[in-house]
């Protein structure tokens, strides 16, 4: 069958397109008046595909060729519509750069594209068939055909041939529309004799036995490739392939897509530009059925190197790029680029949204492994997840500074390129573990696989010099030839090598996959250039007739167990060790004589699988398989035996099943994948059913499937567990219902083998659309999180308010500004057939930016003050200039800086003045000898002492000048003196008047005591009624004969009385105190 080909846009092209498809050897762009084709020489895809052997001075220097053209109505309708029909349950989705709110999720795709009224009574249906281009122009009842006409602009020629067939020629091949056949399109039928006109470059249709133009009429061209090779305008390279838990297939490869032209006519691109983004695709268990599809890249090349889902069902890409703008989120450990770079990217369950993207790398070149060996060598690696959805991946490096965290095993490039071995959480957000594996020459990590106890073991190949490998391994140094396989384990953090082996001969060996057994026990798959020696005797292989060997180690790496080689050569792509303890292996470039079992499925092809019994004591199943080759990555089996093999296709030399969703290969190049069920691993259960939801009444039929003795039933209602192949379920009531098949064989190694199904139950009298909206405003975008908790449905249609929607059931959406969207929701139940419908309006205010600079500022005498705006955000400009966080300036006035973050953007002033200068310290005393402690009379730091003491207070018991330098408050340097005055111990008490004349003479204008070593002094004044005039704490402030020394409100001349208190700093007394009159006269 033929998939849906013409593919929405919903915002991932120019928005002039509407649809595009691949077809007849190009790319079709379907816009409102009319299409536009783009198509490539075919060399291109050629070239493209085997890009990858090329030095990398020659990639940047190859082009290629394209030609452009476009097909225009003449004179269309104002009026008329494109709708895309017969929508595809699968959909496409699109990340492609790194700006978030052009990424598109749910794509629709479409069996046919209907121009409703393109000219006064008449439709243009395009669609595809077998490849091939096709439109019908539909012509109701009593059009004139005469109406119809398309320009075709940017040929190098448009003819008419005798036989009637229209020809397009371009400077990269021509393609022809066949000549026309039409025919009533009523119940009566019957064929019309139609053709071509030509006018120019106006292409119309002529009856020239004349028509009935009361009756329906179909007009039908083809349009078929002539020198072109038959490919669409996008070759896909197959690259790898993973599974999961419900045994979905997904594939990886090499998108070379045709971008919309800008103009018509002959084009040239270059290699050395990019090109390429990364195709992902997933289809239901029997390939069948393509659930979705996704395109990962940024401006420049992507390659996918290995695929893995975690335990949920998500999918975890390794790849490589050479983007500035690759599509990373917005927590990402590391956002920005720096040459060749590693990414990972972690997608939600439908594909439609990713959970965590990330590049990883350094100044050089990341993720590319140049050590060659096979065809697609450079794209190797391997991802894979642990128990709590932690990414591990292996990989290679050249960068000195690729990120290595504190304490890691080998936290410094060895030199040339070194393996590299990294764990990520699971939003990709926080390394938490990372090393470099190497020695000074070149090193790759090719694949790991996890210990029951959390340690990590990987594989790869070393040029040995400098190689780093713990004692006590089975090999523990370097055997010859140019590479030698290694094995290591690590502990949990990276942090520690815990045991390690070599592995080779004394020719270049190689070492690819690593697999553990039931017990812990290290499997590894390579390639060597000499004999493998086969252990124990009786073990399965044979020496001197192939290139590939297995190995078994002991847990510790200290004992080879099991080694053999496997006659016949390929190249390593797949490898598992299953819950028997069965080993499986998968190779493509298949030659020589590889051995097949009498079962085998093919006895040629490119691929090469087999399976072999415990410690390889015999083969179990050995075949060929079509294909051709991969470009590089990983394919996996499960611990089923099931393998899930990407592969690169050119021609048609693949084998496909009737059933699957693309059964032929209509491009140059073109990803496919098979899956094969050994049968060999034991007992295996697995369920069909003839629905999986119903309404009330519902009855199931299901149906036991797979290798087991007995088949057991548990309905999980706590009823008795049924028995048999097949069973038939009723309910009446509405619900969630959940399956377990066990199946059971005491003779088979795992005993027994669980699957289960969810049934759903549907009330036809129930359906709700209900949802809850929570926006989210922030400098980083606009927001919608949905919560539904719609009831009865099975199919949910969301609109957003901004001209996009979704089919997910709780999608988020980010809207490009702030307002109010009406957020619709409708919920089909397709089982009982019934609809319900919502609006709620969500707005979205504009976020404010908090930046608050501190101020003022002070500078110091002869210094430059530090701006700081704070960190954060994603960029500063100063009004000095400068573009960073601080800034340094060296004169008081007034500075602003202008900060954003996302789409925000703020702006403060700061304040520079001089910084004020210290207050004065006030005499010290001492007397009789008595230590105090001096200080100076502000804040300081690093203070230093004349006499070469820092403390702080200084204790002294001398009388004299004690200099100091330090560091106010301000941060400016200071330094100043502190005397220190030493005082007699019989100098007498403080003088005190007893007559002052305060009339403003300057002379005994205030009454004080005066006097050297009074401390904690205390002075009142009343007059000869009791009412007190004055009071003090301080030695020097007197009193001027005013009411509490206000000068407004003198006090009468005559007698007042006084009490001073004080501590004589002499004196053993706690205090002293004097008592007496005194005559204040004007």
């Amino acid at each position: 069958m033929d998939p849906a080909t013409f593919i929405e846009n919903a915002g991932q092209w120019p928005a002039q397109v509407l649809f595009r498809t691949g077809a007849s050897g190009a790319t079709l762009f379907v816009e409102r008046d009319g299409w536009t084709w783009s198509m490539y020489e075919q060399r291109a895809h050629d070239m493209m595909h085997d890009l990858m052997e090329f030095p990398k001075e020659v990639r940047d220097t190859l082009t290629y060729r394209g030609h452009a053209w476009r097909v225009r109505f003449v004179a269309p309708s104002t009026g008329s519509s494109t709708v895309g029909v017969h929508r595809a349950k699968a959909y496409h989705n699109y990340f492609l750069g790194n700006d978030p709110t052009q990424w598109r999720s749910h794509v629709g795709l479409y069996g046919n594209v209907l121009k409703r009224d393109v000219w006064p009574g008449v439709d243009v249906l395009l669609k595809s068939e077998h490849g091939d281009f096709k439109y019908d122009i539909v012509l109701a009842p009593g059009t004139e055909p005469g109406v119809i006409g398309m320009r075709y602009e940017g040929l190098d020629a448009l003819t008419l041939t005798e036989g009637g067939q229209l020809v397009m020629r371009t400077s990269v091949g021509e393609l022809t529309e066949q000549a026309p056949v039409a025919f009533y399109g009523d119940e009566r039928g019957g064929a019309v004799k139609c053709r071509f006109t030509l006018n120019g470059s106006v292409v119309g249709f002529d009856f020239p036995d004349g028509v009935d133009r009361n009756r329906p009429v179909i007009i039908d061209p083809l349009l078929v490739g002539a020198t072109y090779s038959g490919a669409t305008g996008s070759s896909v390279y197959g690259h790898c392939a993973a599974f999961d838990d419900f045994g979905n297939i997904f594939s990886a490869g090499r998108d070379f897509g045709s971008n919309y032209p800008a103009t018509v006519g002959t084009f040239q691109a270059s290699f050395g530009g990019g090109g390429t983004d990364m195709s992902l695709s997933k289809y239901s268990p029997n390939s069948s059925e393509l659930l979705w599809a996704s395109y990962l890249g940024g401006n420049s090349g992507e390659n996918p190197h290995s695929l893995v889902t975690n335990p949920a069902g998500e999918l975890i890409v390794l790849g490589s790029t050479s983007s500035p703008d690759f599509p990373v989120s917005t927590s990402a450990y590391d956002a920005t680029q720096d040459g060749q770079d590693i990414v990972v990217v972690h997608f939600s369950l439908d594909g439609g949204s990713v959970i965590g993207s990330t590049y990883i790398g350094g100044s050089g070149s990341d993720g590319t492994n140049d050590m060659g060996g096979n065809y697609g060598e450079a794209y190797r690696g391997e991802v894979f997840v642990d128990q709590v959805g932690n990414i591990l991946v292996a990989s290679f490096s050249s960068s000195s500074d690729f990120p290595v965290l504190d304490g890691a095993a080998q936290s410094a490039l060895g030199g040339g390129q070194d393996g590299v071995l990294f764990k990520l959480d699971p939003t990709c957000s926080n390394l938490l573990a990372s090393t470099f594996i190497g020695g000074s020459q070149d090193d790759a990590a090719l694949g790991l696989r996890l210990a029951a106890n959390g340690d990590v073991f990987v594989v790869g190949h070393t040029e040995g010099a400098g190689f780093s490998m713990p004692e006590g391994g089975y090999m523990s140094s370097f055997q010859g030839g140019s590479t030698d396989a290694f094995v290591l384990r690590f502990g949990p953090d990276l942090d520690a090598v815990v045991a390690g082996t070599y592995f080779g001969t004394a020719d270049p060996d190689r070492g690819y996959f690593i697999d553990l057994d039931s017990e812990d026990n290290v499997w590894i798959y390579g390639q060597t250039n000499g004999d493998v020696p086969i252990h124990p005797s009786g073990t399965y292989g044979e020496t001197g007739n192939g290139n590939n060997y297995l190995a078994k180690f002991s847990t510790d790496l200290t004992e080879r167990l099991v080694t053999t080689m496997i006659p016949g050569n390929v190249a390593p792509v797949a490898f598992l060790v299953d819950v028997c303890d069965h080993v499986y292996m998968s190779g493509y470039a298949a030659s020589g004589d590889l051995p097949l079992t009498e079962d085998a499925l093919h006895t040629s092809g490119s691929f090469y699988l087999a399976s072999f019994d415990v410690d390889l004591a015999g083969i179990l199943f050995g075949t060929r398989y079509g294909g051709s080759h991969v470009d590089g990555g990983t394919s996996r089996f499960d611990k089923n035996g099931v393998v899930y093999q990407g592969v690169c296709s050119g021609g048609q030399s693949m084998q496909s099943t009737s059933w699957a969703y693309a059964t032929q290969n209509q491009i140059s190049w073109d990803i496919a994948v098979f899956k094969i069920d050994f049968e060999t691993a034991g007992v295996q259960a697995s369920i069909s059913s003839n629905a999986l939801s119903q309404c009330i009444p519902a009855v199931f039929n299901l149906t036991a499937t797979g290798q087991a003795q007995e088949f057991q039933w548990d309905l999980g209602d706590g009823s008795p567990v049924q028995t048999g192949p097949q069973l038939t379920l009723s309910y009446d009531e509405v619900g969630t219902y959940v399956i377990t098949l066990i199946g059971v064989d005491p003779a088979a190694c795992n005993l027994a083998d669980t699957s289960t199904i969810t049934l759903q139950v549907f009330d036809p009298n129930i359906i709700l659309a209900e949802f809850e909206p929570i926006a989210i405003s922030s400098c980083d975008g606009y927001l919608l999180d949905l919560t539904n908790n719609s009831e009865g449905g099975n199919v949910f249609s969301w609109t957003f308010g901004d001209g996009t929607g979704s089919t997910s059931f709780e999608p988020s959406h980010a809207y490009e500004g702030p307002g109010t969207y009406e957020v619709g929701l409708q919920v089909v139940n397709t089982i009982c057939v019934d609809t319900a419908r919502t609006t709620i309006p969500v707005t979205f205010t504009t976020p404010v930016l908090e930046n608050d600079l501190p101020t003022p500022v002070p500078l110091c005498d002869g210094a430059a003050a530090t701006l700081d705006a704070g960190p954060g955000f994603d960029s500063y400009a100063w009004s000095t200039g400068a573009t960073q966080r601080t800034t340094q300036v060296n004169a008081v006035g007034s500075y602003w800086v202008t900060v954003t973050d996302g789409a925000c953007e703020a702006t403060d002033t700061v304040l520079v003045i001089f910084a004020p200068a210290p207050p004065p310290t006030p005499d010290q005393y001492t007397c009789g000898g008595r230590t105090i402690g001096i200080s100076p009379a502000f804040q300081i730091t690093n203070i230093s002492w004349a006499n070469g003491q820092d403390a702080n207070p200084l204790s002294v018991s001398t009388g004299g000048d004690y200099g100091f330098t330090g560091v106010d408050a301000y941060g400016c340097p200071v330094s100043g003196t502190v005397r220190v005055i030493e005082l007699p111990t019989d100098r007498g008490e403080g003088f005190i008047p007893n007559i002052f004349t305060p009339n403003n003479d300057g002379k005994n204008d205030e009454f004080q005591i005066v006097g050297e070593g009074i401390d904690e002094f205390r002075m009142t004044v009343y007059d000869r009624w009791g009412l007190k005039m004055f009071e003090t704490n301080n030695q020097d402030n007197g009193w001027n004969g005013g009411a509490e020394n206000a000068r407004s409100a003198p006090v009468p001349d005559g007698t007042y009385y006084y009490i001073v208190d004080f501590k004589d700093f002499c004196s053993e007394d706690p205090k002293t105190t004097l008592k007496g009159h005194l005559t204040l006269l004007r």
